[in-house]
C-alpha cells in the first residue's frame, strides 16, 4: 500500500487523526479498546503527538495553535460519552 487515499498522500497528523477515530468507535463497544482510548486520547498523548508530528508543528507556527488537539479532545469526549 502506497499510503495514497484517492490520489492524495495524507500527513502524518491525518493518519493520526484516523487512528484516534478508529479507537473512539470501537473503545464504544469493547473494554479493551475503551481501555487503549484513554490512554492514547489523553491530554498527555495528544501533546506528545502534537510535538512530534511535523505537520502538527507547522501548524502551531502557522495557526498559533495546532488543529489537532481539539479533534483528539472531541474524539476522548465521544468516547467516553458512549461509555456511560
Amino acid at each position: 500500500m502506497s499510503g495514497l487515499e484517492g490520489g492524495l498522500e495524507r500527513s502524518a497528523s491525518d493518519v493520526h487523526h484516523t487512528l484516534c477515530a478508529l479507537v473512539s468507535t470501537n473503545a464504544a463497544t469493547q473494554p479493551a479498546w475503551a481501555d487503549y482510548a484513554a490512554l492514547l486520547l489523553s491530554a498527555e498523548t495528544a501533546a506528545f503527538f502534537e510535538a512530534r508530528l511535523p505537520d502538527a508543528k507547522a501548524a502551531a507556527v502557522v495557526d498559533g495553535e495546532s488543529n489537532a488537539k481539539p479533534a483528539v479532545e472531541e474524539e476522548e469526549a465521544e468516547a467516553q460519552r458512549r461509555r456511560r
